[in-house]
């Protein structure tokens, strides 16, 4: 999410390392050197690829070294494209992505969450949820470029924090 980087590419580094000694799936922020694109899982018969983007890094990322940067995952077209096919080459019959994007506050999407929604299912993502508005935002289907139905949940507001901002 936008916090990967406060505690610099260390901290992001011991976090990844801790996940992975502890058996957490994860994606979103990679190691150093990682070919890994998607969290990659097998859910009644069925292989699901998952994956994970952040569009904001709270300016935090312009700090980080060339190495630094290859630990994070921003969204764009191309690297949603790229990594969809990682993941089906892999057998993902199932692609889930979760991203945190939006502006605070806001009921509804604004127009970069329901452009890069649409690029997201034209590449061939299934299901999209999104977080970071810190409330709820309306939940939507978009039609992909072939013609499948893909879920939207623009945010799903907080869950397990709380703000002191009235909504």
């Amino acid at each position: 999410n936008n916090h990967n980087c406060d505690s610099g590419v260390m901290g992001l580094i011991e976090t990844n390392e801790r996940l992975q000694r502890h058996g957490f799936l994860q994606t979103g922020t990679f190691l150093p050197g990682s070919t890994a694109r998607a969290a990659l899982v097998n859910i009644n018969g069925i292989r699901v690829g998952i994956l994970s983007y952040a569009n904001r890094f709270n300016r935090l990322d312009t700090n980080f070294t060339s190495l630094g940067q290859q630990m994070l995952n921003p969204i764009s077209a191309e690297t949603v494209q790229a990594d969809v096919a990682w993941a089906k080459e892999r057998g993902a019959a199932f692609i889930l992505c979760y991203v945190h994007w939006g502006k605070e506050y806001m009921h509804y999407p604004i127009e970069e969450q329901t452009t890069q929604a649409q690029y997201m299912a034209d590449a061939g993502v299934d299901y999209i949820v999104g977080s970071h508005s810190h409330c709820l935002q309306v939940n939507d289907r978009i039609t992909a470029s072939d013609g499948r139905t893909v879920p939207v949940v623009y945010s799903m507001g907080n869950f397990l924090t709380n703000e002191s901002k009235d909504m």
